[in-house]
């Protein structure tokens, strides 16, 4: 019975941080001595991390880990007796935290974290080259130099030689699909011409960005003219990583 009501309170606390986080810390008797269990979570989105090392860091218990699975779940048992225990969470591409968190002997006690992209210094640089581009015709995909898994701003500047000339700005994470959007002539309906990317609309010259929630490899930006007259397009695009 023991096992069977211990097992419901860790689903529950997989569920709701208000089931089992700072307020409420301790699940109650563990069949597995003492115990601590929890979950990790992106601190932007919430999104649950997979693979994500748990290790005690202090006391008797130093050492011991787990790594968090597909749904972000961990949990470390049989630990030895010990008040306060220090547990770090380390994933590549995230800041690596260090958490406390009292543990009672023969108890189950939640320890939840919330991890950040990891802070890389710098700006990286990609030139638009100027390139006249035709009404609803194929556009242009210009690479962007990122850093590798990493979060951030994806900013670029653009000019714009007619300035009520309307630019579709798609942003791929994959070359052959930023080539094909680019190769077709645009349709009325931007889901119809490029599906399943992020895309904006804006009218002349100017800062656009994409800010990007997700550690990436390598991305594009593709180009096209909605409307209009032809024009020349030529610019920079920055990408920063997340602060």
């Amino acid at each position: 019975m023991t096992v069977l009501r211990n097992a419901f309170v860790v689903a529950l606390c997989a569920l709701s941080l208000a089931a089992c986080g700072k307020d409420n810390p301790l699940f109650g008797p563990s069949p597995f001595g003492t115990a601590i269990a929890g979950f990790v979570s992106t601190k932007d989105t919430g999104a649950r991390l997979q693979n994500v090392k748990v290790t005690i860091t202090s006391g008797p218990n130093a050492g011991k880990s787990a790594v968090t699975a597909f749904d972000g779940t961990y949990q470390i048992n049989y630990l030895s007796p010990a008040v306060d225990v220090q547990v770090s969470f380390e994933k590549d591409g995230f800041e690596k935290i260090v958490q406390t968190v009292t543990v009672t002997k023969d108890q189950l006690t939640s320890l939840n974290a919330q991890m950040g992209f990891e802070k890389i210094p710098g700006t990286y640089e990609s030139v638009i080259p100027a390139t006249t581009l035709e009404p609803k015709a194929p556009g242009i995909a210009v690479p962007i130099t990122v850093v590798p898994n990493r979060a951030g701003l994806i900013k670029f500047y653009v000019q714009v030689s007619d300035p009520s000339a309307w630019t579709i700005y798609y942003l791929y994470y994959d070359e052959r699909r930023a080539t094909e959007c680019a190769a077709k002539p645009e349709l009325d309906s931007v889901a119809v011409a490029c599906p399943g990317n992020i895309s904006t609309a804006t009218r002349g010259s100017g800062f656009r960005d994409f800010n990007i929630q997700m550690p990436i490899t390598t991305a594009w930006v593709v180009f096209k003219n909605w409307e209009g007259s032809a024009y020349v397009l030529s610019g920079t695009i920055r990408y920063v990583p997340a602060n």
